[in-house]
């Protein structure tokens, strides 16, 4: 697709398999295997645009954060769990069952 500014959208990503797709045609499914598409998104062009940054923590910070976060959830009767990037510990989830969305 095209950078015209415009938008932040880079493209189109099935969710199982893994292949893109033209994100300038109105699409949601994925034409390889028929399961949900992902949107991609030029995360610095968001940020830019409305006026700030970010980063992607390392993984100290971001396994800290996950122990603040599951002793609040403890302390209301909560577990928290964790459905990306599984390396940081955490109770395993599915944040989307393409299964059930397909």
């Amino acid at each position: 697709m095209a950078d015209t500014g415009a938008t932040t959208l880079t493209g189109l990503e099935c969710g199982v398999c893994g292949k893109s797709h033209d994100a300038s045609l109105l699409q949601r499914l994925c034409t390889a295997c028929g399961r949900p598409l992902l949107a991609r998104y030029n995360l610095d062009r968001a940020a830019a645009r409305h006026g700030f940054a970010w980063r992607d923590p390392p993984a100290t910070e971001k396994r800290a954060l996950l122990e603040r976060l599951a002793g609040i959830a403890a302390d209301h009767g909560m577990t928290a769990t964790v459905c990306a990037q599984p390396e940081l510990g955490g109770i395993p989830a599915a944040c989307v069952d393409a299964a059930r969305l397909a």
